[in-house]
């Protein structure tokens, strides 16, 4: 547990304050006019591996039409699970889109029945679990 008490952190808090500190400042350098919004997309996700205990990440976005594009994730494997979902209208993404609510999966094998396509693809690429939030 990480404690806010003056005085009360560890070493592995400040470090931890410090990388959060490095990322706020990276991602306030990309408000200026001509800034690269795939770079500062991509940032963040990596920022998201680094930052929370999570081992991968992937950032869908919708437009005004309400279509999902999948515009960073911090893997191969990811990249293709944030597709799969996309393309098929179906997934832990596409329904945290359309409730706008967190979707917590704590063992995606279990989701056969749900998301067929889904967990095939994600338990062979070896995830186990994965949560999508709303942001």
């Amino acid at each position: 547990m990480t404690s806010f008490e003056p005085g009360a952190a560890t070493s592995s808090d400040t470090q931890r304050y410090v990388l959060l500190a490095q990322r706020f400042v990276a991602l306030a350098d990309t408000l200026v006019d001509d800034y690269d919004v795939v770079g500062m997309l991509d940032t963040l996700v990596e920022a998201c591996v680094e930052l929370l205990d999570v081992s991968e990440v992937g950032l869908l976005l919708i437009d005004s039409l309400r279509a999902l594009t999948l515009v960073a994730s911090s893997s191969e494997s990811t990249r293709l699970l944030e597709v799969l979902q996309v393309q098929s209208e179906r997934g832990p993404c596409v329904d945290c889109v359309r409730t706008g609510s967190h979707v917590a999966v704590p063992d995606i094998a279990g989701t056969s029945q749900r998301w067929p396509q889904f967990a095939a693809a994600a338990t062979a690429a070896g995830f186990r679990s994965m949560h999508a939030v709303p942001l």
